[in-house]
């Protein structure tokens, strides 16, 4: 499925301006044609319903009621949008369409673009190509792995390529599914179902025109992008998420769910992306439904060092210390330890959870403390909890990051 607003996200539409509604921007897209002013009559036999049409407008210079009369045969057939290359870059929509017409798109939601610098072959050529090899969400994931590996330069130009029609006023879900470990069929599943849900619902219109947003499934997890008009209101609880999931079709109780701070300004994209993947990391650790980023905690400073060479180095050499023990001894101290965690450092409640004596679990602490080069003084015990944190982020997501 490829979308007008997929289409804008490329470098060759670059220098493509909306002049009409952004309402028809999610218009699907299922082929492409070139208008050169024939007959009504023949332009609504020629073009498809979804067409995205090509024009210029030399070409409508021998009649303009001709062509007028040819854009509205373009619209009652329900392309998908219509652009206009101009002779002169600075000219005005409304110097060779009358109002009605422009109205008319405006009603019936179909996008009018006016271009100069490019040339046609190579759109036409983009276009067809899109339509065999890509899908609006590979489309629309490449465009956000460009916003997070960019720089503050190019921030807000990557923003805009993703969705032209974001406003300022924005804020990220992150949502991993949950009790399922990443490589799954359960977790690919819940992924795939999530978005097939949203695109059923969203195919082809905007439910609300005071906001703009872009849902992406990346490999580990959905990102939601919702930007508004008007500043958010505050969360009211677990309903208030459910809520803002249910709007987009997805299933909130199959998903753990990291939420951004709200953040002004779409050049602040990569920072409300980067805090709702921390906070969906914290909160299915946790097996939470949803958690906002100032109350992750400590995974706000541990999670962005995920995928450091660092954090893998520490990692690493604790955990094979461990497994040669484990392994050499037929012990769990890597499951004593993480009970250990789970259960507050609270050693009579994790010998309960593995059904040992408490003396047991005091004896395997101090094992587990010799073993990974530590002592009880908070640094050592620090060292324990970040250790346990690693292991059980990796034990869910793997070792490679959400995008």
């Amino acid at each position: 499925m490829l979308r007008v607003v997929d289409l804008l996200a490329l470098p060759v539409f670059s220098g493509f301006r909306l002049v009409s509604s952004g309402d028809g921007i999610y218009n699907e897209i299922s082929g492409v044609g070139i208008l050169e002013w024939e007959a009504p009559e023949d332009v609504y036999e020629t073009f498809s319903r979804r067409d995205f049409v090509f024009t210029s407008i030399f070409m409508q210079e021998g009649s303009r009621e001709k062509a007028h009369a040819g854009i509205e045969a373009l619209l009652r057939k329900g392309v998908s949008a219509i652009s206009f290359k101009l002779a002169d870059k600075n000219s005005s929509i409304r110097d060779f369409l009358p109002e009605r017409i422009i109205d008319m798109a405006d009603r019936l939601k179909i996008p009018l673009l006016l271009y100069s610098d490019t040339y046609l072959e190579d759109l036409i050529f983009t276009v067809r190509s899109s339509l065999l090899a890509k899908d609006s969400n590979t489309i629309a994931l490449d465009c956000l792995k460009q916003i997070m590996a960019g720089n503050e330069a190019n921030a807000v130009a990557s923003a805009r390529n993703l969705n032209p029609m974001f406003y300022n006023n924005l804020r990220c879900f992150c949502c991993i599914p949950a009790g399922s470990r990443y490589g799954d069929a359960e977790y690919t599943a819940a992924l795939d179902g999530a978005l097939e849900q949203y695109r059923k619902t969203f195919s082809g219109h905007i439910p609300d025109p005071e906001s703009h947003d872009s849902v992406i499934r990346c490999e580990k997890c959905m990102i939601i992008i919702e930007t508004s008009k008007h500043p958010f209101k505050a969360f009211a609880g677990d309903s208030t998420v459910g809520e803002i999931l249910r709007k987009y079709n997805i299933n909130p109780e199959g998903f753990s769910v990291g939420i951004s701070s709200v953040k002004k300004g779409v050049n602040n994209i990569r920072d409300a992306v980067s805090e709702a993947q921390t906070t969906a990391v914290h909160a299915a650790l946790d097996r939470e439904a949803f958690a906002l980023y100032e109350d992750a905690g400590a995974d706000r400073l541990l999670v962005p060092f995920f995928n450091t060479d660092v954090y893998k180095d520490f990692y690493q050499a604790k955990l094979l210390k461990l497994n040669e023990y484990d392994s050499s001894h037929d012990s769990a101290l890597t499951e004593t330890l993480m009970a250990y965690a789970d259960s507050m450092l609270d050693i009579k409640l994790t010998a309960t959870k593995l059904y040992q004596h408490p003396n047991t679990i005091r004896y395997r602490l101090s094992r587990i403390r010799e073993i990974m080069g530590t002592d009880k003084s908070p640094d050592g015990l620090l060292e324990l909890l970040i250790f346990s944190r690693m292991h059980k982020t990796i034990s869910i997501l793997g070792e490679e990051p959400l995008i």
